[in-house]
């Protein structure tokens, strides 16, 4: 990982970027094709109000991977997509983009970073399970398929309610306040 540096940026090359979310996520699946004619459209990665565009450049300065995501409802930060050029895997690239999103949506006072994967993409969902994400819900969707949610909460009482939901432990007294109506 010591040829690489991941930053935060406030665009990215949109030819490389296309170059590689073509070879890498369209190339790599079936969903593109279902999505014509569902009346959705990605727009550009520069376009996105409140986004935030991590990019992972090789000593020459030239992009070799990225995460992309936006705010999605309050306190939610959605990471949309992410791609690591085939000769940079493996070598940490999307673990440093993971931990460098994480970072910058704690920062900005963002409670939560979740996304959203075809569940066969193990490399992306254990990378995700290993750094705290869990499994928050699987939806079928007409322009992907099957989707699994991930979330990560970035807070004390956001871990604790998303637990508290998924069942897996009681609320404790002190969020309860933020739950249960009197």
């Amino acid at each position: 990982m010591d040829t690489v540096e991941v930053r935060v940026v406030d665009t990215l090359d949109p030819e490389r970027f296309q170059e590689l979310r073509e070879a890498l996520l369209v190339g790599a699946t079936s969903f593109v094709p279902m999505r014509e004619g569902l009346g959705e459209h990605i727009s550009g990665v520069n376009e996105r109000p409140h986004a935030m565009r991590v990019g992972a450049f090789d000593a020459d300065g030239r992009l070799v991977g990225f995460s992309v995501g936006w705010q999605q409802g309050e306190g939610r930060f959605y990471m949309a997509s992410s791609a690591v050029d085939p000769a940079f895997q493996r070598r940490g690239v999307y673990n440093a983009l993971l931990a460098r999103v994480i970072s910058e949506a704690r920062a900005r006072g963002f409670a939560e970073v979740w996304s959203r994967h075809l569940p066969d993409n193990a490399p992306i969902l254990i990378a995700k399970l290993k750094q705290g994400f869990v499994i928050a819900g699987v939806e079928m969707t007409a322009s992907y398929g099957m989707l699994v949610s991930l979330a990560l909460p970035l807070n004390e009482a956001r871990a604790h309610a998303l637990a508290f939901r998924m069942g897996s432990r009681r609320m404790p007294r002190s969020l309860e306040r933020w739950f249960i109506d009197d």
